[in-house]
């Protein structure tokens, strides 16, 4: 443009007190313009600083340059007196993705943030924080449970202080987050309604909306909890008799068939509830058995007796891992899959994997067509093995499905006993995405500091050049506009009079 007419479209300025201008060159480089006006009665002083990322050369700046100060001499401001500054060029390899640079270094000169603070782990924050609505659709995805909104007033029964000593780094490197939950003798079940919510299935849930305010009450006095949780077992102990009346009845069962071996059923006498037979000198007798579908719920007890510290010795009335999820995959027709942990020694030594999934697929039961498809995969020991088995995000949802985990350890009052667990997979990264390295909490400003150390030892190393024919001139074309790289100690952008500037965010606190 050679006047005023020919700018078309450039705004009109001269209101603001601070003006960013940024563009982009491919295939990965950034400059980005910061403008502060400053006026007197007789003329306006503007102070550009240019910041630049990626390998950029003059040549590519310079006509940007030009037509920016041609825009402000002939439109913006009387009689400027213009001063650019190099201010900043960010070091090629500072960061791998220089278009999250420039977003986030953008951001910091509008909030006038510390931006020679900045830090690859700096940087993943902010964009983490940039991309919250990326994060939640995300999340959504893989299911409708928002780990945000679980509290201790929200869900009584969540344990947020898992143990360490778990050795469950495999699953959280295969992208699950583990909900550990109160082990009260009620855990498996605890963990199926934190599955149902997950696939937004709230007939077992309490909903309160004031939650983060209320008061936290424990399950054994928090009635509404209690409620829904002995609903829960019942209907599941209800739909168990249907199970073994209709689908499963006595005249039709094959106890060859995989789906009673992996329960490890092998006879009537481990299925009905069982009084027991006295012994004498020369029978031994059998002690009393609890049935699988008797073993969900009392027949008669008031409520708290599932929540009272001794139900932890009620084992018979503990979730049972491999029948409570055959239950639930048919009477939702849906998939549950149990991730078994078996933990060797109370020290965590070693351990093994194995999975198991209960999956709907007919209205009968055959050997060959069965109503629910039990999958056994054992002997997994290392994250390999278990990411080979781990259906894909894809099949995860193609049906409704929980996962959750069981472990089974040493008793550490008998070591030849076992006691058994339950938590909730929730999965929060999806299929192939691996854990990123941990991010360097080196500084721009300490990165800049040793090149430029560097970059003054190389320049006393530099043998003196023959000037005898004199030295180079650079042509007009060549001569940078942009004066020489200048780096504030103080890590800021400078402050400007807020006097008539629209409130802004805070600055972003990373």
């Amino acid at each position: 443009a050679t006047n005023a007419n020919e700018l078309g479209s450039f705004p009109d300025i001269t209101p603001y007190q601070q003006i960013l201008f940024y563009r982009h060159i491919r295939p990965d480089k950034w400059f980005i313009f910061l403008v502060i006006p400053s006026r007197t009665k007789r003329t306006t002083n503007i102070t550009i600083e240019g910041y630049f990322i990626g390998d950029m050369d003059v040549s590519e700046v310079n006509p940007v340059v030009r037509k920016l100060q041609r825009a402000f001499s002939l439109l913006s401001f009387p009689q400027p007196v213009i001063t650019w500054t190099r201010r900043l060029h960010f070091p090629t390899d500072f960061h791998p993705n220089n278009t999250i640079v420039a977003f986030i270094l953008i951001e910091y000169l509008h909030r006038h943030g510390k931006y020679l603070e900045l830090s690859m782990d700096i940087l993943m924050k902010c964009k983490i924080q940039s991309l919250k609505f990326l994060r939640n659709e995300h999340d959504t995805w893989l299911g409708k449970l928002h780990l945000h909104d679980v509290s201790k007033a929200s869900h009584p029964f969540v344990d947020l202080l898992t143990n360490q000593n778990d050795k469950l780094e495999d699953l959280q490197e295969l992208g699950f987050m583990v909900i550990d939950v109160k082990g009260d003798g009620n855990c498996g079940y605890y963990s199926l309604i934190l599955g149902l919510e997950n696939l937004g299935i709230y007939t077992y849930s309490v909903y309160n909306n004031n939650a983060s305010s209320a008061r936290v009450k424990s399950m054994l006095k928090n009635r509404p909890w209690q409620a829904k949780v002995i609903a829960f077992r019942k209907k599941m102990q209800e739909h168990s008799r249907w199970l073994l009346s209709v689908m499963y009845p006595k005249s039709e069962r094959d106890y060859e068939d995989l789906m009673w071996f992996y329960a490890g059923i092998w006879d009537e006498r481990e299925i009905e509830t069982f009084e027991g037979v006295e012994g004498d000198e020369d029978n031994p007798g059998l002690p009393p058995h609890i049935g699988l579908s008797d073993a969900f719920a009392y027949e008669e007890a008031p409520a708290k007796n599932y929540f009272v510290s001794t139900f932890i010795n009620e084992t018979d009335y503990h979730m049972n891992p491999f029948w409570a999820p055959h239950v639930l995959a048919s009477l939702l027709k849906m998939r549950v899959i149990v991730y078994t942990q078996k933990i060797a020694d109370l020290k965590h030594s070693s351990h093994l994997w194995s999975i198991m999934s209960f999956d709907y697929r007919n209205e009968t039961h055959t050997r060959t067509n069965p109503h629910i498809h039990v999958d056994w995969n054992t002997d997994l020991e290392t994250k390999i093995d278990l990411e080979r088995v781990r259906i894909s995000d894809i099949e995860f949802k193609q049906k409704p499905t929980i996962e959750i985990l069981y472990q089974n350890r040493p008793d550490p009052a008998d070591e030849k006993e076992t006691i058994g667990h339950f938590q909730f997979l929730r999965r929060v990264i999806c299929s192939g995405v691996s854990m990123p390295p941990q991010p360097s909490k080196t500084t721009l400003k300490e990165q800049l500091s040793v090149r430029m150390s560097a970059d003054d030892a190389n320049v006393e190393n530099i043998p003196k050049r023959n000037t005898a024919n004199g030295p180079r001139q650079n042509s007009a074309a060549d001569r940078p506009v942009l004066a020489a790289l200048t780096v504030d100690s103080t890590a800021e952008s400078p402050a400007i009079d807020a006097t008539n500037v629209p409130a802004v965010d805070p600055p972003i606190d990373a």
